[in-house]
């Protein structure tokens, strides 16, 4: 039987869950046959559902590596290394594409990173709070995560991107739960070791979604352990660092030798911003629907 701290755990994810499928309306409607997405961008979100449908193809049917393919570009074909593959989203999906279909499995790994992202931002928030502000643990800290998962997990710059069908931004529930781990790793004195490779893990994890992410992550790494250089002096952050991106490298390192190679020889480089500046997150975002919003 749960305690009653499990109890608000429970619930508070179930919440998640809950407005996940109502947000991503009317998707629920037919799972099986929708996914989200809208006319109005270049139809990305099949690229994603071609994604499992490729990993499941080449590595269980043509026995291949799915890392490159002929099926587009025939003959000549064309690697997918740095490709938007989704890694995570696909290996996910992909018992569920075998049990039922492409978009149902879809469907329920996109509902379910949404209500990951808001419940790893809400234990981020209470661990901030907890540790950080030194503030006792109350509903009102409860309150104060929920809040902040509502706001991180569902606001309207999220689901532009899941309008687009730019999925890889809704896979995004590693990223508070690898800051929670970083923060972890340097204010522990004891058990810093089982955090920081747990910091390795959502970051190899995160990358394996989009590797723009995982310089985000690595970005902030290093923002943290200055903090805590300050703080402390420079010995201490430096081991929980080096064990982080120590243990990031071993978990990614499948990917990451065809990654560096393909980085050298390919040539993939872009002028400018690109779309950044239209796609980017702002404050007003946080507190309006998108322009794709019904309303």
């Amino acid at each position: 039987m749960l305690g009653k701290g499990a109890r608000v755990h429970v619930l508070v994810l179930v919440a998640y869950l809950l407005l996940a499928l109502l947000l991503t309306f009317p998707v629920i409607t037919h799972p099986s046959s929708l996914v989200p997405g809208s006319d109005t961008w270049a139809y990305d979100e099949y690229t994603f559902l071609w994604n499992t449908w490729w990993l499941k193809h080449s590595a269980l049917d043509l026995g291949v590596s799915p890392l490159h393919t002929d099926f587009t570009f025939y003959p000549v074909g064309v690697p997918l290394v740095l490709y938007t593959f989704n890694f995570v989203g696909s290996a996910l999906a992909l018992p569920l594409y075998l049990a039922a279909n492409l978009p149902l499995a879809t469907n329920i790994v996109l509902w379910a990173m949404l209500a990951l992202s808001g419940y790893t931002a809400y234990l981020l928030t209470r661990y901030l709070i907890i540790h950080r502000v030194r503030l006792p643990d109350s509903p009102a800290v409860h309150l104060a995560g929920f809040v902040a998962g509502v706001a991180y997990a569902f606001a309207a710059s999220r689901f532009v991107y899941l309008a687009l069908g730019h999925y890889i931004y809704v896979m995004v529930a590693t990223l508070p739960l690898f800051a929670l781990f970083a923060l972890r790793s340097l204010d522990e004195t004891r058990h810093w070791r089982r955090y920081a490779l747990l910091a390795g893990l959502t970051l190899a994890l995160t990358t394996l979604v989009e590797m723009t992410l995982g310089l985000f992550l690595g970005i902030l790494l290093l923002i943290l352990s200055i903090g805590a250089w300050r703080r402390r002096g420079w010995r201490w952050p430096a081991k929980r660092l080096a064990l982080t991106l120590g243990s990031g490298a071993v978990f990614y390192a499948p990917l990451l030798y065809y990654v560096l190679r393909e980085m050298i020889t390919g040539d993939y480089a872009l002028s400018g911003w690109g779309d950044s500046l239209r796609l980017s997150a702002d404050l007003v975002g946080l507190f309006t629907p998108t322009a794709l919003h019904p309303l």
